[in-house]
């Protein structure tokens, strides 16, 4: 038998507004077990999978966070821009790149992603999956 997909829009919203702000800034999300990160790591790929099969319109902005789990805390789920690291270290090698430009969002677009932002989403991510 073959398995089935679930589409898009079976999926919190709320894990669609943490990809859109691992795409301007890092998301630490803490939870409660290794194996919690791992499935929520796993969830935020499958929302994505589903949103490129179905050519959802967000999907090119929401590919551009990448979601890891802290080696450090194995418990902290992260979600950032793809290459924030490495982005550094082309620049300490002196090439000169264009300055990174945010995408447009569509989901709380006048929000800064400061500690206060960061806390709340935190906290409607944790809300949605309890």
């Amino acid at each position: 038998m073959a398995r089935t997909h679930a589409p898009s829009q079976s999926f919190d919203p709320a894990l669609q507004e943490l990809l859109r702000a691992g795409t301007i800034g890092v998301v630490r999300v803490p939870l409660d077990s290794e194996k919690q990160a791992i499935y929520y790591r796993a969830r935020l790929n499958r929302l994505r999978a589903a949103m490129q099969k179905e050519h959802h319109s967000d999907w090119a902005i929401l590919s551009r966070a990448c979601c890891r789990i802290d080696p450090k805390e194995p418990t902290v789920l992260i979600v950032e821009p793809r290459d924030r690291d490495f982005r550094g270290k082309i620049v300490a090698a002196g090439v000169k790149v264009t300055p990174e430009e945010a995408p447009i969002l569509s989901a709380y677009p006048d929000e800064p992603l400061d500690e206060e932002a960061q806390k709340k989403l935190t906290a409607r991510f944790l809300k949605s999956i309890r």
